[in-house]
């Protein structure tokens, strides 16, 4: 019985060992927004192998074709660059099959510094509507420090037992003219949504609703790649017009 077992095990290890070590060829294009080729642009081809990994960073020719092959041991990843775009990545790319791909590199036009703060809040008082103050970063008084309402959130809970739940969310806005716009990105260009904010089609009331169930799992309308527009604080002159 200890042969067989030995057997089988090194039939198994010689498998892996021998998948491991295949030869992936990939392609790439790099593309503008515009869909026309760009030459010269940086592509890094990284092997993720079982002790780091390998790269190698070749330029695209005047077509922006690329092409490299490797062995990959877990998988590849392929980095776009150029100057005056931004950076754009593919997903973990598996080494079992030969690959061919766009990858699209948007241009950088005017960028302006933003700032950025990453707050975690849980409501203090379930069931009702509380306004939050982006500036402040806190809830309006009198549950925070916060003192102009720029968005309102209204948190319902219920937990009926073990891995058993419901959770809904109902954002909403104090003016006429503010909003929220979903958009939805796959994560590949360092830059996630377009280069300006649309001008409108931005909702009042936005609601998302998540259940968690022992047999069934989470459902809902929650999205990982979902990403929001906002407008809040808007002015309009004597026209009704946004300023």
């Amino acid at each position: 019985m200890m042969v067989k077992i030995l057997y089988v095990y090194m039939l198994l290890f010689f498998s892996v060992s021998f998948s491991a070590c295949e030869q992936v060829e990939t392609e790439i294009q790099v593309l503008d927004q515009h869909g026309k080729a760009i030459e010269g642009a940086d592509v890094d081809f990284r092997y993720i192998n079982f002790k780091g990994e390998k790269k190698r960073t070749l330029k695209t020719d005047e077509n922006g074709y690329i092409k490299d092959s490797g062995n990959p041991e877990l998988r590849l990843h392929v980095y776009v660059s150029k100057k005056g775009y931004y950076e754009s990545l593919t997903g973990p790319l598996t080494r079992t099959q030969d690959h061919s791909l766009s990858v699209v590199l948007k241009k950088k036009l005017n960028p302006v510094s933003l700032f950025a703060r990453k707050i975690k809040i849980i409501s203090p008082n379930l069931g009702h509507k509380l306004g939050f103050d982006f500036e402040i970063g806190d809830w309006v008084a009198p549950f925070g420090k916060g003192k102009s309402t720029d968005i309102f959130f209204e948190v319902e809970y219920e937990e009926y037992g073990r891995r058993d739940s419901k959770y809904n969310l109902a954002v909403s806005f104090p003016n006429e003219h503010d909003g929220l716009q979903e958009f939805f990105d796959s994560r590949v260009s360092r830059l996630h949504s377009t280069h300006l904010a649309p001008s409108n089609g931005y909702q009042g009331i936005w609601k998302q609703e998540v259940k968690q169930h022992p047999v069934n799992g989470k459902t809902g309308n929650r999205d990982s790649l979902r990403n929001y527009w906002l407008r809040i604080r808007t002015k309009v002159d004597e026209q009704g017009e946004i300023v």
